[in-house]
């Protein structure tokens, strides 16, 4: 079994998708160590009472790293889709997932989509999975660090997907994250 991070050819370009929190300011960071260019997109989806703080903070990373930032107003389509599924799946007494249906049916395939436009091929986050090639195809794998663990956020990609994503934070621990990366990130933003 072979685990993929990087294959990196010569300043390849990757759309990597950024809430202004820690986990995809690292990511950030490890994707240009390994030679990327990078540009940032921070979807808005659904904002609490008309906060929109995280899209500067988004904004101001990309910023200290030098990287391009694009805002993608996504929030038509997740009420279409994320917040209708949760109602409706709520209403006929099931239990609604509706992480798992943003990762699969919604983020990704904007980022994709996004990076089409973009002629970026690679497409990342901030996610703590890795991509196992296995018999001619790819699936998500469990990360080192078992309690950061977000495979069953994206159980459903398909090939397509998981065969443009770059996942720099599967291999990171608690131990390994940069206590000082010189970020100034919003406090416990956590996003799946």
């Amino acid at each position: 079994m072979k685990y993929y991070f990087c294959s990196m050819k010569s300043k390849e370009r990757v759309l990597l998708g950024m809430s202004g929190g820690t986990d995809s300011s690292v990511a950030a960071m490890k994707l240009q160590e390994a030679g990327y260019e990078v540009t940032g997109v921070t979807f808005r989806f659904y904002e609490v009472g008309g906060k929109t703080e995280y899209l500067e903070d988004a904004r101001a990373l990309a910023g200290r790293l030098g990287i391009e930032h694009i805002t993608y107003d996504a929030r038509e389509l997740f009420r279409e889709r994320i917040i209708r599924y949760f109602i409706d799946e709520y209403l006929a007494g099931h239990t609604p997932v509706p992480c798992t249906l943003c990762n699969n049916e919604l983020k990704w395939k904007l980022l994709a989509e996004i990076a089409d436009e973009k002629g970026i091929y690679w497409i990342s986050t901030g996610h703590y999975v890795r991509k196992l090639f296995l018999e001619d195809n790819y699936y998500i794998a469990p990360a080192v660090d078992r309690d950061k663990d977000q495979t069953f956020f994206l159980w459903g990609l398909k090939q397509d997907i998981l065969q443009r994503m770059l996942l720099p934070m599967g291999d990171m621990t608690k131990e390994l994250m940069p206590l000082n990366v010189g970020l100034c990130v919003s406090p416990l933003k956590k996003t799946v």
